[in-house]
């Protein structure tokens, strides 16, 4: 079975994820791990990683009381900074620690969206990531404008990116690492921008995220007070 990686801040986690998680898991009939970033520098009336955590475990224990694709939580990288450690964490630094825990053989897999895919050249590190896993670069049908399909066709040219392109999911679960594939999901228009926004201005965010998560959010008194009021 692969190792499937879903990064982000989850601050908080929404229905959009978990719909990405799930649908990626029926792709490669495997675990999702859903991965939560550590503590977020110079971002106001944010979640701590404790509660974005637990907002996560929450919504993923409703998700896999159905019969579907499992999903986990995993907090090994909020695990590895205290609470004031602010330094930025690598995704290339993350792969590699995974890589070495991981048995040789067994397909490391990571997951991103397209518009992280066609900025991948800013990224530390970036030739490097697919000597430690696949990639798995998710879009949305339809959504590819003028400028990121020929942002596309140029990374597809890039030597460090040489014959990685693969056409099928199924070639990612035959080597450890060191592909790339491009798969098209049902994407739902939801962000935690969005819900952030929405509840800084005390109205109601039903139906974007799991209820239990409104309740820690309402509990815990988190986005009440939101800087940036101009995000919805």
């Amino acid at each position: 079975m692969p190792c499937v990686l879903f990064g982000g801040s989850f601050d908080p986690v929404h229905y959009g994820h978990l719909r990405m998680a799930v649908e990626v898991g029926e792709l490669l009939q495997a675990e999702v791990r859903l991965l939560p970033s550590p503590a977020q520098a110079g971002k106001r009336n944010r979640a701590t990683a404790q509660q974005r955590v637990d907002m996560l475990q929450l919504a993923l224990a409703e998700a896999n009381a159905l019969k579907q694709p499992p999903l986990r939580a995993d907090r090994s990288e909020v695990d590895l900074r205290s609470a004031d450690d602010l330094r930025p964490v690598y995704t290339i630094d993350t792969l590699s620690r995974y890589r070495q825990q991981l048995p040789q053989e067994q397909p490391l897999i990571f997951v991103m969206g397209m518009d992280s895919f066609l900025n991948i050249r800013d990224w530390h590190q970036w030739s490097q990531l697919t000597r430690h896993a696949h990639l798995l670069v998710i879009g949305r049908p339809g959504s590819q404008d003028e400028a990121g399909s020929a942002a596309l066709a140029e990374l597809r040219q890039l030597d460090e990116f040489s014959g990685a392109f693969v056409e099928e999911p199924g070639v990612l679960l035959e080597r450890p690492a060191g592909h790339i594939h491009l798969v098209q999901l049902s994407l739902l228009d939801i962000s935690s921008t969005r819900i952030r926004a929405l509840i800084s201005r005390g109205r109601p965010a039903s139906y974007l995220t799991a209820p239990a998560v409104l309740d820690y959010i309402a509990r815990n008194d988190l986005y009440s007070c939101a800087a940036d009021h101009n995000l919805i």
